[in-house]
């Protein structure tokens, strides 16, 4: 009996364990500072600003277009939520039939446009419950992901000036 609870104990340790190198990231959320470290490791630039509203922005960049990083429900500098978002001013835009096609096609990333058929990508993650800095840095490499396929659909070659809301 005892071995079977000692056993089940250190199969749980193992599974719920942060992979190394991951730090673990308290319940709460996550501070603009945690996301900037791994965005700079990642080797992103990461500027800090502060929003119309007071609350955080990093602006970063990736394949050629400017995004930023916004922090949502934040309290005692931590933030439950952050959305990766990039705007791109168009010549022509965009025509809501293709950001509907997006939107059907694309699991993570979603698009919608501006008053100027400007388009932008958005994805949203919480971080509430907590997590590492490994999640941090899967959810930047999905954004990379959705950001490069993006700005191939709106045939973005970097040349354009990207918005920042």
């Amino acid at each position: 009996m005892v071995r079977a609870l000692l056993l089940t104990t250190l199969v749980t340790a193992i599974a719920t364990a942060a992979p190394a190198g991951a730090s673990p990231l308290p319940v709460g959320g996550v501070t603009p500072a945690e996301v900037a470290t791994v965005l700079q490791a990642g080797g992103f630039k990461a500027e800090m600003k502060t929003g119309s509203h007071g609350d955080p922005i990093i602006e970063s960049g990736a394949e050629g277009a400017a995004f930023q990083v916004y922090f949502f429900d934040c309290k005692s500098g931590r933030c439950i939520g952050i959305e990766f978002s990039a705007g791109f001013d168009l010549p022509k835009g965009m025509s809501c039939e293709d950001v509907d096609k997006w939107n059907r096609g694309h699991r993570y990333g979603r698009a919608f446009l501006d008053d100027e058929k400007d388009p932008y990508v958005e994805m949203d993650r919480d971080f509430e419950r907590g997590g590492t800095t490994e999640a941090i840095e899967n959810e930047l490499a999905v954004w990379v992901a959705v950001l490069r396929e993006f700005t191939k659909v709106i045939h973005f070659w970097g040349d354009e000036q990207p918005l920042v809301r």
